[in-house]
């Protein structure tokens, strides 16, 4: 049936095709549909997210790419996704969001196997052991390059002490640098504290007296920073995992990658941000928002290090070249708001995808130190700059390659779309 029908709903362009797929029990009855993104490799090749609803033109020539002892088998559609993007061979890829294959109640969606797949992961990533229902990719490293982790603060002494300790203690990748961008202290204790750090080896006190402009610090900062990768991260973040700067370090040297985001938890640990989805609230909003830290998440996203449009610079890295191709962040037009997003996009532009690190989890203390959106000028600033999106970005926010138009938009759960409703 999909043999037959697919070829009729794709492109002439197209090589492979993929639909969405369910659950189909000893009743007849249909439940727990996959809604699946767009062709997301990163996905592929840790979570094998495409194992059956597959169909593929001109087998012979496209397996001559990957080798010929791959068989159509849930587990051998998942080897030969990955190894299409393993051996730079990805063909042209389109996903059908429409359920039109149904699988066993015993049949796994999802379909990797470690030990099969080491020998084609090895050239460029070792498998980490894990008890995930995924694969753990440690990726190689051509260097360790100089990182500079830029650090905005007004005050907020008590958030810096604890964001530069859990830095200094915590992280196992050693190469980098802090920059401590003082934007108007005037606490006289934060000012000798400050002044304290300015005297480490690691840390450079940077002071920027105009008003308080995230993109305008930001791209103030990147001028003074030494490091090939920079790292942009608040003052309200805690290092968890040991091994966050070198996880991240890893994907953003990667040819095909752009910006790079972490697992961000919120105090009680839940998570604040797991990727940006765009279409949130009109605007952009962070996949699986509140879900406790150890859920799996929707078709195993939230453990799976996997491609986005967009992750927040909360924590982001990017690589200083790629910064300054796209001008930056946006000063002019985004203050404060979807600045990080803007960024993304006009990175995703370039031909980078976007990637959301699973490994690296460090705690977000959200608008400790800012407060919220609550004052009338507040306000009207943030629907300048959602509006500043809206239109730039129209397309993506219409249909978010990363998720799928059969999920909803009015919450970050990834619940299934109410079609009676607007969503």
């Amino acid at each position: 049936f999909v043999c037959t029908l697919l070829p009729k709903l794709t492109t002439p362009a197209t090589h492979i095709a993929y639909v969405d797929t369910d659950v189909c029990d000893a009743n007849g009855s249909r439940s727990f549909p996959d809604f699946k993104p767009d062709w997301n490799p990163d996905l592929q090749l840790t979570a094998g997210y495409v194992s059956s609803g597959v169909w593929v033109d001109k087998l012979s020539r496209v397996v001559a790419h990957v080798g010929q002892s791959c068989r159509l088998t849930p587990f051998s559609i998942s080897q030969f996704l990955c190894l299409c993007y393993v051996n730079g061979n990805e063909e042209r890829i389109e996903h059908i969001p429409l359920v039109l294959v149904s699988r066993p109640e015993n049949v796994a969606p999802f379909n990797l196997a470690a030990p099969l797949l080491a020998d084609a992961y090895r050239p460029f990533a070792d498998i980490i052991a894990s008890n995930l229902p995924t694969l753990t990719l440690r990726w190689g490293m051509p260097s360790s390059p100089l990182v500079s982790i830029i650090i905005p603060t007004r005050n907020g002494m008590e958030l810096v002490k604890a964001c530069i300790e859990s830095i200094l203690h915590k992280t196992t990748y050693s190469n980098y640098e802090i920059l401590l961008i003082n934007n108007g202290s005037d606490d006289i204790d934060c000012i000798h504290y400050f002044a304290e750090l300015d005297k480490h080896p690691k840390i450079r006190l940077i002071n920027y007296d105009k008003a308080f402009n995230y993109s305008a610090i930001n791209n103030f900062a990147a001028k003074h920073a030494n490091g090939e990768v920079l790292a942009l991260v608040n003052n309200d973040i805690e290092v968890i995992s040991p091994n966050w700067l070198q996880d991240m370090v890893s994907h953003v040297l990667r040819d095909d990658i752009g910006c790079v985001g972490a697992k961000l938890l919120f105090s009680d640990d839940r998570i604040q941000h797991a990727g940006v989805v765009m279409g949130y609230g009109g605007g952009a909003g962070h996949a699986h928002k509140y879900f406790p830290a150890d859920h799996c998440g929707y078709m195993n996203r939230l453990v799976a290090s996997h491609n986005y449009s967009a992750v927040t610079a909360a924590c982001l890295l990017i690589t200083t070249n790629d910064f300054w191709a796209v001008g930056g962040l946006n000063e002019h037009d985004l203050a404060i708001a979807f600045n990080d997003v803007d960024l993304c996009l006009k990175v995703l532009a370039l031909g980078r995808r976007n990637l959301y690190c699973a490994e690296a989890i460090l705690y977000h203390h959200e608008s400790v130190s800012r407060g919220h959106e609550d004052t009338p000028e507040k306000v009207l600033r943030f629907k300048r700059e959602l509006s500043y999106l809206q239109t730039h970005w129209q397309h993506v926010i219409a249909a978010d390659p990363a998720y799928n138009p059969n999920l909803t938009l009015r919450r970050e759960n990834f619940g299934i779309k109410d079609f009676s409703v607007t969503n």
